[in-house]
């Protein structure tokens, strides 16, 4: 029963997370109500009647969210820090905090960059509100939405303290402060990751030391999840059973201390997920002394987790956990009966690890992008030793102030084996072979036919046969797709420029955004899409917003051939490149000619903008024109000999210096593009230009609005446009 329940409470908020129809509650409702005067329907009546109920669950959930829109806006908010550790990026520490006001985003939570770090107290601050994501291009809409519904507003940048009222922190956030303090003070730098694993707090992680831990596949081991919940019924258990408690206040105490650690680390769905499960077993035990059935405790525990916020379908730590959880109960005892040459100690914690690890492979792949080849090998390393890293650093945490000796003695061991897996992780990320985020049906197919194929349902032939059909139909038709269905995507890099072309299956990037947009923009999303390879990288001029990203690009993908203008050469990226200058009007690939702004005495004398190389793009029927950062000099030069195009990525980010009617009306783009940031200090992009765009009939789409633009280009002489806020157009 509790099954069909939550499939049909998962279907109503699915339904109405994807539509957005309040009324498809009332058609569930009518379905259910129609079912059951048809007798062999009358099963279905439950499924659809919990379908209901998660479309108006979902609404109210919907409805309770901070809808304050103030993006871009120079805001003043009274906040309150929420105690987690403080990030140092450079000269400044980033925090979160808990909003007071403005009225219509109170509850939400906001990142907050000073140049101080936070005290507890009331902060009243003047600053830029960006989105939640620092850039939002392709594959990112589902941590976008994971972050929104779980309450975050965006980020204050350019920050001023105009207040500050300081408040003495209460019990749990002295208690976290003196766990913290202690963790890091005994362990020294092993003690950030230590806190990451003991208390999901990873403030105190080096960037470098993050991005090694995920590109390893160790992700997780900073995430909150079940591990924790038992380890600590365990040890709590176990110290019980030798207290002359009898059996049911003992468990009943366990789950007590389980409670304040939820308390201690936060309300997590994965943590709850655990203490659920545990109190559905602990409520069997009482009422009928039986243990209860694992399969049945997960289905409640998420009944009601889903039933308290039905947004945490999508965050995809409950995803991972219940999915985790699921495998482990229902095929770890197989896997652990085909490991008989494993030691007896060794065998079920191998057998968990590698089920969960192949079975949520496909998830990871799409949450991610790619997973790395020894991920599955470095779990099988790793998983092992969390529970004595968890149960090691509690102690020191809690006793350290108490009994500062002990705790140093034990705090070793964790020490030990943090800097350990920091190291394998370091070890295993500087040669990341990375499964691709393309491949992720061929994984899936193949998982479930090697499930097929050892449950003995079918004959092995049969199965091999199905599976390698269907993986070489799914490369087929991607194959075919990739070369036959053009595509541009203008990224959202903030401030700056980069655009990613493919035709006939070839790939070029035009600009790169800056440097840290370059790795953290650019980079992830070349691999996301599948880019291995990039026919040419073009540089329109030496600016740090369009060329600082160009050593990422170079370090992540393999490049045929790096195009530049002639001021390029004295450029601080210059060095250690390959490059080839531009100083005509040529063709570059069969649909790629470069366009010089003018003759080369007139040139010289021009700023670096000015110098921008502007490329033609042949897309199959679309013509496209991609301007850099070009002013009015250079757009007087071009203006004669223009031709129209259809769509137009604006110059100089929107700037008033670019984008003269003059030159507007020898284009005629039906569609433009400005590539500019949420609240640009430069005010880009400026409305004259706006002004200008529309009077030339240009539909217009801007990254700081939109997120990434993408345009596909299909062979009927057709195209379509979509965002990453999910606007889409012609």
């Amino acid at each position: 029963m509790a099954l069909w329940m939550l499939l049909g409470l998962v279907l109503g908020i699915l339904w109405q997370l994807a539509t957005g129809w309040v009324v498809g509650g009332a058609v569930f409702g009518a379905l259910a109500l129609l079912s059951l005067f048809f007798t062999p329907w009358r099963r279905w009546f439950g499924l659809l009647v919990w379908a209901a109920l998660g479309v108006g669950l979902t609404v109210l959930a919907l409805s309770s969210l901070p809808d304050g829109d103030y993006l871009g806006q120079r805001v003043v908010m009274d906040v309150r820090w929420t105690g987690s550790l403080p990030r140092q990026s450079g000269d400044h520490y980033v925090w979160e905090a808990r909003i007071v006001s403005p009225g219509d985003v109170a509850g939400g939570r906001v990142q907050v960059r000073t140049d101080e770090a936070p005290r507890h107290g009331s902060y009243v601050l003047e600053g830029t509100l960006q989105p939640v994501l620092r850039y939002r291009n392709p594959g990112q809409q589902w941590h976008y939405r994971r972050l929104v519904y779980s309450g975050w507003v965006g980020r204050l940048e350019r920050v001023d303290v105009l207040d500050f009222d300081q408040s003495e922190p209460g019990f749990l956030a002295e208690l976290r402060q003196g766990f913290q303090e202690n963790v890091l003070e005994l362990m020294g730098d092993p003690g950030a990751l230590a806190l990451a694993v003991t208390a999901g707090d990873r403030g105190a992680l080096d960037w470098h030391e993050s991005q090694d831990i995920y590109q390893a596949g160790l992700g997780h081991v900073t995430a909150l999840s079940g591990m924790h919940i038992g380890v600590l019924a365990g040890l709590g258990y176990m110290l019980l059973r030798r207290t002359p408690l009898p059996e049911v206040p003992a468990r009943l105490l366990v789950f007590a201390v389980l409670g304040l650690y939820v308390a201690f680390a936060g309300v997590r769905p994965s943590l709850l997920r655990a203490v659920l499960m545990t109190g559905y077993a602990l409520a069997c035990y009482v009422a009928v002394g039986r243990k209860a059935a694992a399969k049945d405790g997960l289905c409640w525990a998420a009944l009601a987790l889903l039933c308290w916020n039905p947004l945490w379908v999508m965050d995809y730590a409950m995803l991972f956990s219940f999915v985790a959880t699921a495998c482990a109960v229902y095929g770890a005892s197989w896997v652990e009966g085909k490991l008989g040459f494993l030691p007896a100690v060794a065998r079920r914690v191998a057998a968990v690890t590698l089920v969960i690890q192949l079975v949520t492979l496909p998830l990871s792949m799409l949450l991610f992008g790619g997973v790395p080849v020894l991920a599955v090998v470095a779990n099988l390393v790793a998983v092992p030793l969390l529970p004595l890293v968890f149960a090691s650093t509690l102690w020191v945490g809690f006793t350290g102030s108490l009994w500062p000796v002990g705790a140093a003695a034990v705090a070793v061991v964790p020490a030990i084996l943090c800097r350990g897996l920091l190291e394998l992780a370091r070890l295993l990320s500087a040669g990341w072979l990375e499964v691709p985020l393309a491949v992720v049906p061929h994984v899936g197919i193949g998982l479930a036919g090697l499930l097929t194929l050892f449950s003995g349902r079918w004959r092995r032939r049969q199965v091999l046969a199905v599976v390698v059909a269907v993986s070489v139909a799914l490369a087929g038709a991607q194959g075919l797709y990739r070369r036959h269905v053009c595509a541009m995507w203008v990224l959202d890099v903030g401030h700056g420029d980069a655009i990613l072309l493919r035709s006939g299956g070839q790939w070029v990037l035009v600009d790169c955004g800056d440097a840290f947009a370059g790795e953290v923009a650019v980079v992830p999303t070349l691999k996301r899409l599948g880019v291995r390879r990039l026919a040419a990288v073009i540089i329109t001029h030496p600016h740090d917003d369009h060329a600082g990203g160009l050593e990422a690009v170079l370090d992540a993908v393999a490049v045929d051939m790096v195009v530049v203008n002639r001021c390029f050469s004295q450029s601080q990226w210059a060095d250690g490149v390959e490059y080839t200058i531009i100083d005509r009007r040529q063709g570059l690939l069969p649909w790629v000619e470069l366009e010089v702004p003018a003759q080369w005495d007139y040139y010289n004398n021009m700023n670096l903008n000015d110098r921008s190389l502007v490329a033609s793009v042949e897309l199959q029927h679309l013509s496209v024109l991609l301007t850099g950062d070009m002013e009015g000099a250079a757009e007087q030069a071009l203006t004669p000999h223009m031709q129209p195009h259809n769509l137009l990525k604006v110059a100089h980010h929107g700037s008033s210096t670019s984008s003269s009617r003059e030159f507007l009306a020898r284009v005629q783009p039906a569609v433009a593009v400005t590539s500019s940031a949420v609240g640009c200090r430069h005010g880009f992009p400026h409305p004259e230009v706006l002004d200008n765009l529309e009077e030339a009939g240009a539909e217009v789409y801007r990254t700081d609005r939109d997120g990434y633009v993408q345009v596909v280009v299909w062979p009927w002489q057709r195209y379509s446009i979509f965002t990453f806020q999910g606007r889409q157009g012609r």
